[in-house]
């Protein structure tokens, strides 16, 4: 964005069972620009800790643009599509084997991180933990543009059989925007590294 300010806010939070969205960046509430001046582009990096059992990738990003209330102006098809994978990142879903979890990293989308042990060494103990998830989406080929104010949430549902489920998971966030000089923004303060911890 020509003349653009790059701004970001981070999110981190162990979503209650019965508030189904992760809110990954809201500028509702702040000063807006003048009418019609471009805020410009989203793009998201997500990781997530997943401590509940079962397939965690079945909720939607959605993106609440210039006064949207009820219903998003656009909505994912599910987490696993909106950063461009398939069939739960496994190379088969199928109950007669262990599947293998397949990352990967394309230039605007991708799954780079599957972590079942924790290496960071920072205690003695055994190194099994619930399993990290890290993913990206970079909207360059697709721009998501705003005027006055954005909201964006992710669905905490899962799946198990052929029902779906909410979840409480840890997820943290951050999302990434250029705006143009002269709005305001609500973006709160980098939060300390205790509260950017996973649990």
């Amino acid at each position: 964005m020509p003349g653009g300010h790059l701004h970001r806010q981070l999110a981190h939070v162990v979503t209650p069972h019965g508030d189904r969205h992760h809110v990954v960046g809201d500028l509702q509430a702040g000063v807006a620009p003048a009418k019609g001046r471009e805020r410009g582009v989203v793009h998201l990096g997500l990781v997530r800790a997943a401590p509940e059992r079962h397939w965690w990738g079945e909720g939607e990003m959605k993106f609440y643009l210039d006064g949207d209330t009820g219903l998003p102006t656009i909505t994912s098809t599910g987490t696993e599509d909106y950063v461009g994978g398939a069939w739960a990142f496994q190379d088969r879903l199928t109950t007669e084997s262990e599947p293998r979890v397949l990352t990967f990293s394309a230039p605007y989308f991708g799954y780079p991180q599957y972590e079942k042990h924790d290496v960071s060494k920072l205690a003695p103990y055994a190194t099994a933990m619930a399993p990290h998830h890290g993913m990206y989406r970079w909207h360059l080929p697709d721009p998501v543009y705003f005027s006055e104010d954005l909201r964006v949430t992710l669905q905490q549902i899962g799946q198990v059989g052929p029902g779906l489920f909410e979840r409480s998971d840890d997820v943290s966030s951050v999302a990434y925007w250029y705006q143009a000089p002269g709005g305001g923004n609500t973006t709160p303060a980098f939060p300390p590294r205790t509260d950017r911890m996973p649990r």
